[in-house]
């Protein structure tokens, strides 16, 4: 009997192993407001997209790789995706202690050939890098210099590299005088393979299609230096449609995303890089280790904060305790008071148009109702 009960359990473990195994690093929303990409990051269409943090990131290079990355002051992270038919849109939000971007005022120099100077405004001084298989065809390898065709891609961004800074070719650090096109005035991304570090004629993806956009690096009053980077990346040009057959949606809603930090913080090249969801370190040329995320098809519930799947006044509270994680000040109050009462996937909202209460009387409906949640707990 003892004997049975030992196999059963490990079954039971083992199944529940490989159920857990099998679930999604991250959840996508849909959206039925796509966010402006301005490299701001504060629509409040965002304040609903699912959050991914520093813990969730890995060192796979430099010291300590291997390991998630501990909290300090050198370095915050987030990121947040949404979708709808036409794009993927992707935000990310970076604090660092220090910023080396190969412009004069963050550790640039006067190099007259700084395409032979490997840390003068490339991928190797801090920057952002994202990874798509939108088709989750897990390839071993999709450098077009090995593998033509492969439709996986890298896209890399340099903090504070505004479109107008990465299209202008009197940047001595900018590498597009180099390459054809040089003109891409809606993007931030100079460098990626199979995407922006070749010719158009010789990448997979079509350089001229979609946009993205660092914000300028600021200083953060409580330490470091802050930037933001948005990106609109169009289905059509990761050569997948979701909802379309034997789309991503189809497949369960999974494909191969992944997010990395390239830390630089002395001028003399990268000295971490940071990887969210694996201890992989190739996924530059490979998109077999890209972690699985999963499209969801429910459109975002704007105001819902709280992800409860109602807008109400628990939702309020949430923003008031943070109004600037949730749309703002009075941006994210206005959207939670328009969308009051509204319910997840009812549309206009069951109980759309119910007036929402002023925060006055939410204040006090919350200390009229704490007896009553203290005399629950109590029972």
């Amino acid at each position: 009997m003892a004997a049975r009960l030992r196999l059963a359990v490990g079954i039971g473990c083992a199944l529940l192993c490989q159920v857990a195994s099998a679930q999604p690093a991250a959840q996508i929303k849909r959206t039925s407001t796509p966010p402006v990409i301005d490299g701001n990051g504060n629509d409040a269409v965002w304040a609903n997209a699912n959050a991914y943090g520093t813990s969730e990131f890995f060192i796979v290079e430099g010291e300590g790789a291997g390991t998630p990355i501990q909290p300090s002051a050198d370095i915050t992270l987030e990121w947040r995706a949404l979708w709808d038919n036409t794009n993927l849109y992707v935000m990310a939000k970076v604090n660092d202690e220090v910023i080396i971007n190969g412009l004069p005022e963050f550790g640039g120099n006067e190099d007259p050939n700084p395409h032979e100077n490997n840390f003068s405004g490339n991928w190797q001084d801090d920057s952002l890098e994202f990874y798509i298989d939108a088709q989750n065809v897990d390839n071993g390898d999709f450098d077009p210099a090995t593998n033509p065709g492969q439709p996986t891609y890298q896209f890399t961004a340099l903090a504070g590299w505004t479109p107008a800074i990465a299209d202008d070719d009197a940047n001595i650090a900018s590498p597009r005088p180099l390459r054809m096109p040089t003109d891409l005035p809606n993007t931030s991304i100079t460098h990626g393979t199979n995407s922006y570090a070749v010719n158009d004629d010789v990448a997979q993806y079509p350089q001229t299609m979609g946009s993205a956009t660092s914000g300028p690096v600021t200083a953060n009053p409580a330490g470091g230096f802050d930037w933001t980077f948005e990106a609109s990346f169009p289905w059509e040009a990761l050569e997948e449609n979701p909802t379309g057959e034997g789309g991503i949606l189809e497949r369960g809603g999974i494909f191969g995303f992944g997010v990395a930090y390239n830390d630089d913080d002395d001028m003399s090249g990268r000295d971490n890089q940071y990887m969210w969801a694996t201890t992989a370190n190739d996924l530059w040329h490979a998109s077999a280790p890209f972690p699985d995320v999963q499209l969801v098809d429910a459109p975002v519930l704007q105001g819902d904060y709280d992800a409860s799947g109602r807008v109400d006044a628990a939702d309020y509270v949430t923003w008031r305790n943070d109004p600037a994680a949730h749309g703002g000040t009075p941006a994210g109050y206005n959207t939670w008071r328009t969308n009051f009462g509204r319910t997840g996937g009812s549309g206009s909202g069951l109980g759309a148009g119910t007036a929402a209460p002023e925060p006055a009387t939410i204040g006090m409906l919350l200390v009229l109702s704490a007896p009553l949640v203290l005399r629950r707990r109590r029972r």
